[in-house]
């Protein structure tokens, strides 16, 4: 495993805690976010599943090698989450839905993760094309 594919862990382990703390006790969060009623709960704990279940995933993919198209795809779709995530906490914490301090936080966090996402995509371009000729020459040599 690549250096920089441990963002891969990385984000099993924050994601992951993170999500068992929102289904466990999803009270933690009434500092930072009021939970007024049994809606609110339900829909942390909602969250709390939705993170726990990418977070396996990421743990799994973590020690396949980088050229693996699903490794890949999988990367993208985090990518896409996190953006998106940033995204709506920038608006939460400019339309004061979330506290000031709160919303920027969650959007340092998701731009973070969401740069090494990038980064490891990138990095890891170079080694799907040298699989991808390798491939092509073996195919070219049985035939």
């Amino acid at each position: 495993m690549s250096r920089l594919g441990q963002i891969f862990v990385l984000h099993a382990l924050i994601h992951g805690s993170l999500g068992l703390a929102l289904i466990f006790a999803p009270q933690l969060l009434h500092e930072y976010i009021p939970l007024a009623d049994g809606t609110a709960t339900l829909l942390a704990r909602a969250y709390g599943a939705g993170l726990l279940g990418p977070s396996v995933g990421s743990l799994m993919l973590s020690t396949l090698p980088d050229m693996l198209p699903c490794k890949r795809a999988s990367c993208i779709g985090l990518m896409v989450y996190h953006a998106l995530i940033a995204y709506l906490a920038f608006q939460a914490r400019k339309d004061e839905v979330l506290p000031q301090m709160t919303g920027t936080l969650i959007m340092i966090l998701h731009l973070v993760l969401l740069f090494g996402f990038y980064l490891w995509y990138k990095v890891s371009e170079s080694q799907v094309k040298a699989f991808s000729k390798k491939q092509k020459a073996e195919s070219k040599a049985k035939k």
